[in-house]
């Protein structure tokens, strides 16, 4: 395990040591060397309080759901999405599964095999996706300056050159939907339909 560019490969409380490996052969490595140090100090491992842990599949990615994926999606309620952002965003999560299934990219292993070798999907952007679109319905539903942002008009000239893509225009983009559709529809009883819809 590497923390700060340190390799480490054993944490020690007391008189316990917990040795940390990527494979069963590195760990028996270390267990060797450990029994080889420990006969030189006329010491020996207890065998019956010995255990070896292999962490599944189905933890590790609970542990990048958890810990890994919120500090990517801090503030994404707020982010214009655009295409090259979730182009990104994709990438990023393939890049996070490939290493937490220890998949190298020597290895040439597509995004669906490692998809499949997960037994999951992506979820990434669905889950950013559905968090905008909850954001907009909380902002439209209520008369306060954060509706005012999405549907009024800031006085004065039109700045030159391209404009910047709004948070409205954006969600419309990915969604199909016009900007007035959307407004129209956070406030009807659909709009948790809606939503639903847009990440399936």
């Amino acid at each position: 395990m590497v923390v700060g560019g340190s390799n480490i490969n054993n944490i020690r409380y007391a008189d316990d040591t917990v040795l940390l490996a990527t494979s069963v052969e590195k760990l028996q490595g270390l267990v060797d060397n450990v029994v080889l140090e420990s006969a030189k100090r006329g010491l020996c491992v207890n065998t019956k309080t010995t255990e070896c842990m292999i962490i599944p599949v189905a933890t590790r990615l609970r542990v990048l759901e958890c810990y890994v994926l919120p500090v990517l999606k801090y503030g994404s309620e707020t982010w214009n999405v655009s295409k090259e952002m979730e182009k990104r965003s994709n990438a990023s999560e393939m890049w996070f599964l490939r290493r937490f299934l220890r998949i190298a990219c020597e290895s040439h292993t597509t995004n669906e095999e490692v998809l499949m070798k997960a037994d999951t999907e992506r979820k990434l952007m669905k889950t950013i996706k559905k968090q905008l679109l909850q954001f907009l319905g909380h902002c439209m539903r209520k008369d306060g300056m954060e509706k005012l942002a999405h549907t009024g008009k800031i006085a004065g000239k039109r700045a030159r050159g391209r404009q910047r893509l709004t948070f409205l225009q954006s969600i419309a983009e990915w969604s199909g939907r016009s900007a007035i559709g959307l407004i129209q529809c956070t406030e009807s009883w659909n709009w948790h339909k809606m939503v639903a819809d847009v990440i399936r």
